[in-house]
């Protein structure tokens, strides 16, 4: 696994303004479970569920017939609002980057905390784009976290030398989620997203679209983070 940071912030040319708005997708406790018990008592289905997948990958988007994705010559800068996160968020954040890094091949750059709760849209710090913004909230301060939502989030891309590029990304997780694994996977799930995954037909895939108690990322998400990862630099 390359180390975190090793390599050069993402510093793309002068482009146009971003051409698609944040895509958020959100993640959803599986089975109808309340927050309480999805995580202890969801483990007991995740056996039958996985042996229905077939490590099936879907993209947030194509060009041609490549996915659109980060430049993977360049890390991807990050920065967490603690604010209403667990005790232990820094653990499970960087537990997280390290499984998604290791599952990926691409590489993140931890650029400390924060007070944003939302994307400025653009550049700051010269030619850089603001990093992507991982925060904790909950259903009253975030309407999209209702209703079973445990995790939203998603990339936006602009156009690079002619190539579609994702350049931010921003994950929101339920506060009310207290188990350190599930946060965990709820946010490599989300951060499949920021890469450019979307939801797999495969329960058995970390990436499908509700959480039954999956302890990490399948045959079908490493598939599709390798297409994400072979797209050329540039």
């Amino acid at each position: 696994m390359v180390p975190r940071g090793m390599l050069p912030a993402a510093q793309p040319p002068e482009p146009g303004p971003a051409r698609r708005p944040v895509e958020l997708w959100q993640w959803r406790i599986g089975l109808g479970l309340g927050l309480a018990c999805v995580v202890l008592l969801t483990k007991l289905v995740i056996g039958a569920l996985g042996a229905a997948g077939g490590g099936s990958y879907e993209f947030m988007a194509m060009q041609g017939n490549q996915p659109v994705t980060w430049n993977h010559c360049q890390a991807i800068r990050y920065q967490v609002n603690p604010k209403g996160a667990p005790d232990d968020w820094e653990e499970i954040v960087h537990d997280a980057v390290d499984d998604v890094e290791e599952a990926s091949g691409f590489v993140f750059a931890d650029r400390g905390t924060t007070v944003k709760s939302q994307l400025i849209g653009r550049r700051y710090q010269g030619n850089e784009w603001e990093p992507v913004l991982i925060l904790w909230s909950d259903r009253y301060q975030d309407g999209s976290l209702a209703g079973g939502v445990i995790g939203r989030g998603g990339p936006a891309a602009i156009e690079v030398n002619g190539r579609e590029r994702y350049v931010v990304g921003k994950v929101s997780l339920d506060s009310n989620v207290k188990d350190p694994l599930a946060n965990r996977m709820v946010l490599e799930h989300e951060l499949g997203h920021v890469l450019g995954l979307d939801h797999s037909s495969s329960p058995g895939e970390l990436m499908y679209a509700s959480y039954h108690g999956q302890d990490g990322f399948g045959d079908g998400d490493r598939s599709g983070f390798k297409r994400l990862h072979d797209v050329p630099c540039g």
